[in-house]
């Protein structure tokens, strides 16, 4: 799992984590470094884990509230594994976590390890979609396994 903070300046800051894997795997997230007070908290969870249930405290002298979810228009991302958050060493360092970070907007990931090849079905789905914003990334599954590409399924796919 991932913490990061946003103080009341609108900046994002990681929050390394102790853990401990014994029956049960507990975080404990003591050590954010800012000047500021801080304002918000995200907490990302693993990539490719289930989880079984969360639990979430803080020390007697604080409170913990959920806020209001944000209602702007999201960016709707689909594609492959890489979308998905494959390959990154944190759950906060999947590039899709850190546009969400950046742009302050909802996100909606559609990333499918080994997947994501603009099927015709999905690809119409998305247009009911009131998105602010649609990345499409499906490029590196639109190739055989000789890495040569397959323009048919783009053609197929009705996406111009």
């Amino acid at each position: 799992m991932d913490l990061y903070a946003k103080d009341i300046n609108g900046h994002w800051h990681w929050a390394a984590g102790n853990f401990n894997f014994d029956d049960t795997i507990t975080y404990r997230f003591s050590n954010i470094v800012t000047n500021v007070p801080l304002q918000e908290f995200r907490l990302y969870l693993p990539l490719y884990n289930s989880l079984k249930w969360l639990q979430v405290g803080v020390a007697d002298e604080t409170s913990f509230s959920f806020i209001e979810a944000n209602t702007k228009a999201p960016v709707v991302l689909y594609g492959t594994s890489i979308m998905q958050g494959a390959c990154a060493s944190r759950p906060g360092l999947a590039w899709t976590n850190i546009l969400g970070r950046r742009l302050d907007a909802p996100l909606v990931n559609l990333g499918f390890s080994g997947n994501g090849r603009l099927e015709p079905e999905l690809a119409h789905l998305l247009t009911e979609l009131d998105a602010r914003l649609f990345v499409l990334d499906c490029q590196p599954n639109l190739y055989d396994k000789k890495y040569t590409p397959k323009p048919k399924l783009i053609k197929e796919s009705g996406i111009q």
